[in-house]
């Protein structure tokens, strides 16, 4: 049965959506990133890896992995974490998320539009503070 590794906690239906491939799939317990050695030994015997940016994906990773790894999937815009040409020379695919921000950006980017010019910091401030307009 092919393995999938999780190392941090995604959406349940994303993890259904794994399930339903009919892997064994393991999400970390731990709420933060993984520290190296824990990273290793999670990945150990892992056909595909769902990774966050904060996960160094290098050739210690890949080793640690084994050699049936087949995909390491990163949850994040950029790659700046995986080192491409050690995967690339073990035959690990990598997929990353491009576009996963823009909308998110967006919404920021007119909601700090809004508050600077309705003046919500200022006013939040005031009401806080329990002074008079």
């Amino acid at each position: 049965m092919p393995r999938i590794v999780v190392t941090r906690a995604l959406p349940e239906s994303a993890l259904d959506a794994l399930r339903e491939s009919g892997a064994s799939v393991w999400v970390s317990p731990h709420d933060r990133p993984l520290a190296r050695d824990e990273l290793h030994a999670a990945v150990r015997g892992a056909h595909a890896v769902v990774t966050m940016l904060h996960d160094r994906v290098d050739d210690a990773f890949v080793a640690a992995a084994g050699e049936q790894l087949r995909v390491v999937a990163n949850v994040a815009v950029g790659y700046d974490n995986v080192d491409v040409e050690a995967a690339r020379a073990r035959g690990v695919t990598i997929t990353n998320t491009p576009g996963v921000l823009t909308d998110a950006t967006a919404d920021l980017a007119i909601a700090l539009l809004l508050a600077v010019t309705r003046r919500l910091g200022e006013g939040e401030r005031l009401i806080r503070s329990r002074r008079p307009w």
